[in-house]
């Protein structure tokens, strides 16, 4: 068994999923009905446990196309019931292979809709997921645990230097015979930048090029 800790030591019991590590992070919920990969990639998560209010979370798997940025920034997941089954056509891995790839936790079997009306009446606050054997440590550590406010998150997430934004994902609403020859050029500077928002200035017919937070205006 294993438990989400609350900061003000309210307990959420559940099963691990993914790399089943201990992990900190602020507690937020997702009210999206589908796009939890999209969720996990988004670079805006960092440093968040995300509970997801929807309860199925898993059946339609994971692939290579639905990453808002290279890598996961969420810290962890909390989900009321998981699909081990995966069951769409564009799926390369199950959830829980995702997560064990990106070296992500998550929790599975926790009562959801407790948690959101909880942390939606007393805020979001640090968190902790563990095994149940690693509980009583997990109280001390997240007592130490920094807290978000202040935290400089964008130079966290940020790319490592500039390159040039290409299109992942072609939107079917998508018509390159109606762009212009000549292209609007963007600057993108990334202090979290999603995947899609790039796609819709590229399918606006710009050319964009990303840089990191830190580039001066000179």
């Amino acid at each position: 068994m294993a438990t989400i800790l609350l900061e003000d030591g309210k307990c959420f019991k559940g099963t691990l999923i993914g790399a089943k590590s201990k992990i900190f992070g602020e507690l937020v919920f997702n009210t999206s009905m589908t796009g939890y990969q999209e969720v996990l990639t988004d670079p805006s998560y960092a440093g968040q446990i995300i509970t997801f209010t929807y309860p199925e979370i898993g059946n339609y798997g994971c692939n290579h196309n639905d990453y808002e940025s290279d890598d996961c920034f969420a810290s962890g997941i909390v989900i009321r019931n998981y699909s081990p089954l995966v069951s769409n056509y564009r799926s390369q891995e199950t959830l829980d292979s995702f997560l064990k790839r990106h070296d992500m936790t998550g929790i599975y079997g926790v009562d959801t809709r407790a948690l959101t009306r909880y942390i939606r009446d007393n805020g979001s606050m640090k968190a902790v997921i563990c095994e149940d054997a690693e509980l009583e440590q997990a109280k001390k550590e997240l007592e130490s645990f920094p807290s978000m406010n202040g935290r400089d998150l964008a130079s966290e997430v940020t790319c490592k230097s500039a390159y040039k934004a290409v299109q992942k994902v072609v939107s079917e609403f998508y018509d390159a015979s109606k762009l212009q020859e000549t292209k609007k050029k963007v600057l993108a500077i990334d202090f979290g930048v999603k995947q899609n928002i790039l796609n819709k200035l590229i399918e606006c017919g710009c050319e964009v090029e990303v840089v990191p937070a830190q580039t001066s205006a000179q």
